[in-house]
């Protein structure tokens, strides 16, 4: 410490006298008008130099002298870092693991505020929130404090923080101790496990969303949007099963486009599409589950209602060919739809889901065969 008061000394002397030397030249050349002022800030200036390194070297050594050196020797071979931070928020001593974790040496340390450290203070709202400030204020310890530091190197370090309070014998709060254990592998496996289990979940989300549209499309007919035979057949056998140990009736229609070989020959296949399509809209329409729509074969649609009785049936039934009927294409303005319709209720005495259809297949082709156009109900 003498030392460095000593070279002050020398260069705050070494400044006035320079400055001297500087003014006697002028006054030999007549270069300065008023010498006095000139040697009074020079003189002053050596004086301000000195008094600055001065109150420099005694802060530093009035903090370097709080810990002893055998106790900073002893911390220095932990291998957690170490900080003991004064009541006033400046480090006191910093251990040799917390200056190679942040990569600044002890002695640039010393003095320091440690929230001016290059933490990444995003997750922090002001200094107070530091693990040590918390311990200062709160008078409790903290434990397991997660920060962030960046390095001069631009790496990240991720550091585990325990802070407790330093009591003096007043009992009253003088600082807190801080230790510092690096835990920036496991911080990065676990960040690497999290991006990969949000990965798998997208992945499994993916494939459950794929799942779900290959099973709409195995269950639904690719013109009509309705569904096909097999996954009529496994929902029918459901409501079938509901209806025999509930009791409820279960009513079926099953519609046919009157002439419909006659639009493909006439108009195109393009045109009996669009006829499809567009009947299919009317019964997707008209019905929701849990009632079945269904392309039962080419031009034939079959409906299953649950809870549903013939005289309901019936009057649905009638919707339906009042629609078709109503139905222009402005492709084929003159073309001019109808539709058949026969209806059957299981009161009838149907013995299996099949048996209904086929009783109401029965009273369509009786509709037909009486002119089209037309709703038929079965008659037991």
């Amino acid at each position: 410490m003498f030392k460095a008061l000593f070279a002050s000394l020398r260069l705050a002397v070494a400044i006035v006298c320079i400055g001297l030397s500087l003014v006697l030249a002028g006054l030999w050349l007549d270069l300065f008008e008023r010498p006095l002022r000139m040697v009074a800030f020079f003189t002053v200036s050596g004086v301000a130099v000195y008094w600055v390194f001065i109150l420099g070297v005694m802060r530093s050594f009035e903090v370097a002298q709080v810990v002893p050196d055998r106790i900073r020797e002893a911390l220095d071979t932990l291998s957690e870092g170490l900080l003991v931070i004064d009541e006033r928020d400046r480090i006191v001593l910093a251990n040799e693991s917390f200056s190679r974790m942040v990569g600044i040496d002890q002695e640039h340390l010393i003095g320091r505020r440690p929230g001016s450290l290059a933490w990444d203070c995003s997750a922090i709202a002001g200094d107070k929130n530091y693990p040590w400030m918390r311990a200062i204020e709160h008078h409790e310890p903290q434990i397991e404090q997660l920060l962030r530091f960046k390095r001069h190197d631009g790496k990240m370090r991720f550091f585990s923080v325990n802070a407790s309070p330093v009591s003096g014998e007043d009992r009253k709060t003088r600082g807190a101790l801080s230790t510092f254990r690096d835990v920036t592998a496991s911080e990065e496996y676990r960040a690497q496990r999290e991006h990969s289990l949000a990965m798998l979940r997208t992945s499994r989300d993916e494939i459950s969303n794929r799942n779900r549209e290959l099973q709409i499309l195995a269950s639904k007919d690719a013109l009509t949007g309705c569904l096909n035979r097999r996954a009529f057949s496994e929902a029918f056998d459901e409501i079938w099963k509901t209806m025999q140990s509930t009791g409820q009736a279960v009513s079926c229609l099953m519609i046919d486009n009157d002439h419909f070989k006659n639009v493909n020959d006439t108009f195109g296949h393009p045109v009996g599409d669009e006829v499809l399509r567009q009947v299919a809209s009317i019964l997707n329409d008209q019905f929701s589950p849990p009632t079945l729509v269904c392309r039962y074969g080419g031009e034939e649609f079959c409906i299953v209602m649950p809870d549903t009785s013939i005289e309901a049936a019936i009057e649905q039934a009638e919707q339906v060919r009042s629609s078709i009927e109503a139905v222009q294409l402005a492709a084929v303005p003159e073309l001019r739809l109808t539709a058949s319709i026969g209806v059957s209720e299981s009161c009838y005495g149907a013995a299996s889901p099949q048996a209904l259809i086929a009783q109401a297949d029965e009273c369509l082709y009786r509709a037909k065969d009486g002119g089209r156009n037309q709703v038929i109900a079965f008659e037991s």
